[in-house]
C-alpha cells in the first residue's frame, strides 16, 4: 500500500522540472483522496488505495506533459466559486478578477443589466450573478460547447442568467446595457507561447485574435456603443502591453473617460470607457 508521504514524493520527483510542482502535486492528490494540504502534512503515513493510487499517477503523468490541471481536475476556482471546465473553455485567471471587481465598484445600482461577451465557463458572469443577485446578466460565446459548459456551471450555482450564442454582439437581440464587460482573445495569432505549457490545450480561439493580437478588441469596440445606454461602460481585458493601443481604440468610437486597471502584479489589465451621453 502507498501512503501519503511516499505518493506527495514520487509526484515531486516526477515533477521536478515545473515550477509549480509543489502547488500541482497537493491539487491533484486533493482531487483525488478529497483532503486538503493539512491533513497531507498531519497524516503522512495514511494509506491510499490502490484505485486512488492509479488515478493520481495517471493525474501526474498527464501533468508532465503539461496537461493544465483544472482540465485534469475538470474544475478550477475563480471569485471562490468553483467552476467546471474543458478543453472547449478557457481557464479562468486571478488577473480576469479585476474585471469581475472594476464593474462592481462602477455600477452602484441595485438593478442593472450587464452583457458578458466571450463568457467561456461563465467565470466572470457567474462572479456578477453571486455578488449581485438583482442584476440581469446576458453572457454570450460563439462556442456551442463552452455554453453547455456554463450553462452547466450556472445551473450548479442556481444563477439566473441567459446564455446565447453569438459572435460578440452581432448575434444578440437589441438591448441596451450599463455594463458591457469582456476577456476576449488578445495574444498575437504567432506568439511562440501558444505552441508550449499551459497553453497548447486550451482552445486557440479563446486566446489568440489576428497578428496582433486586437482583432476581437476591435470588433467589440466597434460593435458596442449599439448595446449600451448613455453613459453605460464598456470594460475590457487585455494583454500587459496593450492598454495604450486599446485607448485609442475605445477613443475612436469616442467613447469617454477612459481609464485603465492594473492587476495584483501592477500590470495594465483592463480599459474601458463609457458611451458618450446624449
Amino acid at each position: 500500500m502507498i501512503n501519503i508521504k511516499q505518493a506527495l514524493d514520487w509526484a515531486l520527483k516526477t515533477l521536478s522540472e515545473l515550477d509549480s510542482k509543489l502547488e500541482d502535486t497537493y491539487a491533484l492528490l486533493t482531487a483525488v483522496i478529497n483532503k486538503d494540504k493539512a491533513y497531507f502534512y498531519s497524516h503522512p503515513e495514511a494509506t491510499i488505495t490502490e484505485k486512488q493510487w492509479h488515478i493520481f499517477e495517471s493525474y501526474i503523468k498527464r501533468r508532465l506533459q503539461h496537461e493544465p490541471v483544472a482540465y485534469i481536475t475538470g474544475f478550477k476556482e475563480f471569485w471562490s466559486l468553483s467552476l467546471q471546465v474543458t478543453p472547449d473553455t478557457l481557464i479562468p485567471r486571478p488577473d480576469t478578477e479585476l474585471l469581475v471587481e472594476t464593474c462592481l465598484e462602477l455600477t452602484h445600482a441595485k438593478h442593472a443589466l450587464v452583457i458578458d461577451l466571450g463568457t467561456g465557463s461563465g467565470a466572470v458572469s457567474l462572479a456578477l450573478a453571486h455578488e449581485r443577485p438583482n442584476w440581469q446578466i446576458i453572457a454570450t460565446d460563439l462556442s456551442e460547447k463552452a455554453l453547455l459548459v456554463a450553462k452547466a456551471n450556472a445551473k450548479r450555482l442556481k444563477s439566473a442568467i441567459a446564455f446565447y450564442q453569438s459572435d460578440w454582439l452581432q448575434h444578440l437581440t437589441p438591448c441596451l446595457a450599463d455594463v458591457i464587460v469582456t476577456n476576449p482573445p488578445y495574444i498575437e495569432e504567432f506568439d511562440a507561447h501558444l505552441s508550449r505549457g499551459d497553453l497548447l490545450y486550451e482552445p486557440k480561439s479563446a486566446l489568440s485574435s489576428g497578428p496582433d493580437g486586437l482583432t476581437a478588441i476591435d470588433t467589440i469596440i466597434k460593435q458596442a456603443p449599439a448595446f449600451l445606454k448613455p453613459n453605460g461602460w464598456l470594460l475590457i481585458e487585455h494583454g500587459y502591453q496593450q492598454a495604450d493601443k486599446v485607448s485609442d481604440l475605445l477613443k475612436q468610437q469616442n467613447f469617454q473617460d477612459i481609464q485603465t486597471w492594473k492587476d495584483i502584479q501592477g500590470h495594465p489589465r483592463v480599459t474601458g470607457g463609457h458611451k458618450l451621453s446624449v
